[in-house]
């Protein structure tokens, strides 16, 4: 294996294991922060929701695949749209 193709590949893996614990520290920030919320019956408001869709995200070490975590928020005190109390990755920003 030519040496420059594995340098490249070591490259995006340790970009894509960089940007997965990121964006895992920005989803459970979140959910600490709102962990409290509770609905009538005891139910925690906000919680995670499985991983997302693969999405491929192009960085200067090339293209990587990465599947985000997903958050199910069902507090209903806001707007749906452009909510800044809503979860909206500042690394992996929905398509």
């Amino acid at each position: 294996m030519d040496a420059r193709f594995l340098l490249d590949e070591i490259a995006r893996e340790g970009a894509r294991r960089m940007l997965v614990a990121a964006v895992e520290t920005e989803v459970a920030a979140y959910l600490e922060a709102h962990g409290s919320e509770r609905d009538d019956e005891g139910h925690a408001l906000v919680v995670r929701n499985g991983k997302g869709r693969t999405r491929r995200i192009t960085l200067g070490a090339g293209t990587i695949a990465v599947n985000a975590p997903r958050v199910n928020d069902r507090r209903t005190d806001h707007n749906e749209a452009d909510d800044p109390t809503r979860l909206t990755s500042a690394l992996c920003a929905p398509q």
